[in-house]
């Protein structure tokens, strides 16, 4: 649920800052997946 949360605020921060959305998909991709996984271990 928390990786689908930060995912749907990366989507949310594209929306607003559309210059910077690259930046902005591949950091939440990367919080998204790597903070579960890091919590889980």
């Amino acid at each position: 649920m928390t990786g689908l949360a930060v995912g749907f605020f990366g989507w949310f921060q594209l929306k607003i800052l559309q210059s910077h959305a690259n930046s902005w998909i591949m950091l939440c991709l990367v919080l998204g997946y790597a903070s579960p996984m890091m919590t889980a271990k």
